[in-house]
């Protein structure tokens, strides 16, 4: 999902970047100050976006449990993204250790997973990307996007249900290759 969306580094030119702020200024989510310490570097971008490497996670109380992705270099480039577990509480993947190092993850409670959601017309039609999760270590202010190759998720995955589960869910994420 696109939104236009304006950024402001709020610092003087040659002065530390460290506590300065980011407004963000979308019509989903009005204007929105954040630290640019909540800046999350994807060194590889997004696919499609792969230009885009700079992004703040978004939340909105008003449109839980989604949050916005939203780049801080391309005021087009905004994502409505869900944590996977909302929708399937058993959702569970591989990541390599290759990606465990570059998100500088110690141990699975470091990274947080979202995945991109398509809203359709009717909220019944909407689907959500379970194939390629975006996952990021938001202590360290980095991310990615995975494609997961062995696990049989689907890029459309239905997110309407006619019943919330009772219980919280449980998210897993396996760390290193498997051993078959």
């Amino acid at each position: 999902m696109v939104a236009s969306t304006s950024i402001r580094q709020d610092h003087t030119p040659g002065e530390s970047c460290m506590d300065s702020t980011i407004t963000v200024k979308n019509a989903h989510i009005g204007d929105r100050v954040v630290s640019s310490e909540e800046v999350l570097s994807f060194p590889f971008g997004i696919p499609g976006f792969e230009q885009e490497r700079r992004f703040v996670l978004v939340d909105d109380a008003d449109f839980e449990p989604f949050q916005w992705l939203v780049s801080t270099e391309n005021p087009d480039a905004t994502f409505l993204v869900c944590s996977p577990y909302t929708i399937v509480p058993d959702y569970t993947f591989q990541m390599d250790d290759a990606i465990v190092d570059q998100l500088q993850a110690e141990k699975p409670e470091d990274i947080t997973v979202v995945c991109i959601v398509t809203l359709r017309r009717r909220f019944e039609d909407s689907t959500i990307n379970l194939k390629a999760p975006i996952v990021m270590n938001r202590n360290k202010g980095r991310g990615r996007q995975l494609v997961l190759q062995r696990e049989r998720y689907n890029i459309r995955h239905p997110m309407f249900f006619k019943e919330r589960p009772e219980y919280e869910p449980q998210r897993t994420i396996r760390i290193g290759a498997d051993e078959e």
